[in-house]
């Protein structure tokens, strides 16, 4: 029974090699070794000093129980090659095979191989116990642990991330109030206010905006701490997180739906008009697309354009006396200025076509341009103002004609107009009826030409929606109509266009063409969106038409694949 004993527990810390094929000359070796009738002999084939020059004397000592010699070579292989695997092996080897001379070593070194320990004690029944058997609640009282790590670190590094739901509530100095406030993520926690404000009042305050918990602050709570801490109003930082507060929900398409748009409008007006002169940029972004929106819906608000004209902006209408005023030196309003991340809507660019649309529908009726020349150059006014009255055949065309240049004057009568009217849908319904809006100057005869897109074979090759910029050519119009006009090149005329064979959702190229300059408008008729769920399946999609209603014989293509509904 000692012997098996002894078998296995070599076997057990013994270590298994694994050959691989390029190890085929160790293997025909090993193979020699076993099956020699004289291992003396085999032994001669190593080379001295190798990892098995040594691995297989040692072995072969062990076999023939000469243990000292095995000792003595194992000293010198350690020395050369320290304590390699084979090494570990044949030590395993000796401690055992030598277990019934020096039984302590063996055990000592099954102990350190197998990490064994004996720490268990012996359960005696019916003893009273001499140790307690309740912990003692001061040792672990919340107390006695915070005044612990108080101690050990001076900011808050002992406590875990559940500790924080009731750190939040004590009174804490301005180096842990920091660190609590470097590791909150949710606005949930009453005081949290009162926390901020704190630490932004400290000397060495990072500022609104220096921890991740500045941002999700809820809308109340910036309205807290901007009573806190008044001085907060202007800065950037501050701005910008209240401005992502009035962000329209996720789910809502305001950019289609003209009463959300203009909710969300009217919102971001309302905030950015309290704010000081620093944001005059912010504040041109916001209106220009307020007067944007409005010119779409065919309003004209003249408070609000004349709120827009009197922000101090660099451009080339705008009267430079205006912009030396002291108040105006700083602070101008910069129209390249990009906030799309803040308010989801693109930089301005060139304001000058909206605003000489805007100025152009007020001077129609009226008889001066005083309203404006405080604000807007009076050669740039005068311009608008003449080419506003004779354009619309308004009082004597001599009298407005002599406020321009003769060279003026004669490209203003060249001039050939085909411009779509802002007021024009940039979408349509699938049983919406279609029609356009164009004015039109200059043209004797206007050419109007409607071309159907094949979509699938669109998207499909340039993965991309449709633009204006889509190539005609090799198409054949779908339908063409001819219209002539006898109103005089000065003359501007606004022209309505009704599309009735545009009865089937897709997407349309009309294209006007007058007096050799063209114009074309891109019409889409109805719309698809998708919603996406996951399932045991794989994902689930449902297709929605433009009535929220599900179109049950839709296909998808996505990645290259065409999948049809099951």
């Amino acid at each position: 029974m000692l012997r098996l004993s002894r078998v296995l527990l070599v076997a057990c810390l013994s270590t298994i090699s694994v050959f691989s094929p390029a190890q085929a000359e160790e293997i025909r070796y090993s193979e020699d070794f076993a099956l020699a009738r004289d291992r003396a002999e085999a032994l001669k084939q190593l080379i001295p000093g190798t990892q098995d020059y040594y691995y297989y004397h040692c072995l072969y000592y062990q076999h023939t129980e000469q243990f000292d010699k095995a000792a003595e070579l194992l000293a010198a292989w350690i020395k050369r090659h320290n304590y390699t695997a084979q090494v570990h092996q044949i030590l395993n080897r000796q401690a055992l095979l030598q277990y019934d001379a020096k039984p302590e070593a063996a055990l000592k070194r099954i102990r350190e191989r197998l990490n064994l320990g004996f720490n268990h004690q012996r359960e005696v029944l019916g003893r009273k116990p001499n140790l307690p058997n309740a912990l003692d609640q001061k040792l672990i009282s919340r107390e006695t642990l915070v005044t612990r790590e108080n101690q050990r670190h001076s900011n808050l590094q002992g406590y875990s991330d559940a500790a924080l739901d009731w750190l939040v509530a004590r009174d804490l100095n301005a180096t842990r109030r920091r660190h609590l406030l470097q590791r909150l993520r949710r606005p949930d926690y009453e005081g949290l206010v009162k926390l901020v404000a704190d630490d932004l009042n400290t000397k060495d305050s990072g500022g609104f905006g220096s921890f991740t918990i500045h941002r999700p602050l809820l809308p109340e709570q910036l309205t807290e701490l901007l009573d806190r801490k008044g001085d907060l109003k202007n800065q950037a930082n501050f701005v910008y997180a209240w401005l992502a507060k009035l962000h329209p929900a996720p789910h809502i398409d305001w950019r289609n739906d003209r009463d959300k748009h203009k909710d969300y409008l009217d919102r971001l007006w309302n905030y950015v008009s309290t704010l000081d002169a620093v944001h005059n940029s912010l504040k041109a972004s916001v209106l220009y697309r307020c007067l944007e929106f409005d010119r779409a819906g065919g309003e004209f608000n003249k408070d609000r354009f004349m709120t827009y004209v009197k922000l101090p902006r660099q451009t080339s209408y705008v009267n430079p006396r205006y912009l030396q005023r002291p108040e105006h030196l700083r602070h101008r309003a910069n129209l390249g200025a990009d906030y799309s991340k803040q308010i989801l809507l693109p930089p301005v660019g060139n304001d000058e076509p909206l605003v000489r649309s805007y100025v152009s529908h007020f001077l129609r009726e009226a008889s001066d341009w005083k309203d404006y020349d405080a604000y807007i150059n009076d050669s740039w006014l005068k311009r608008v103002f003449a080419e506003t009255k004779i354009v619309n055949g308004l009082g004597d065309a001599e009298q407005w004609s002599s406020l321009l240049r003769p060279a003026e004057f004669r490209a203003l009568k060249d001039r050939i107009d085909l411009d779509f009217a802002h007021t024009n849908a940039k979408q349509f319904g699938r049983d919406e009826p279609v029609s356009l809006d164009i004015s039109v100057k200059n043209v004797k005869k206007l050419i109007v030409r409607v071309f159907e897109i094949n979509t699938t074979n669109y998207y499909r090759d340039h993965l991309r929606q449709v633009d204006t910029d889509i190539s005609l050519d090799g198409l054949v119009a779908n339908s063409e109509t001819t219209h002539t006009y006898e109103e005089p090149p000065l003359r501007r005329v606004s022209r309505h266009f009704e599309f009735p064979q545009l009865t089937r959702p897709g997407v349309y190229v009309v294209d006007f063409i007058g007096n050799g300059k063209s114009s074309r408008v891109l019409v889409r008729k109805g719309s698809l969106r998708h919603l996406v769920r996951t399932s045991t399946a794989g994902h689930i999609f449902t297709i929605l038409d433009d009535r929220n209603e599900q179109v049950k014989d839709a296909t998808l293509w996505l990645g290259g694949k065409e999948y049809k509904p099951n």
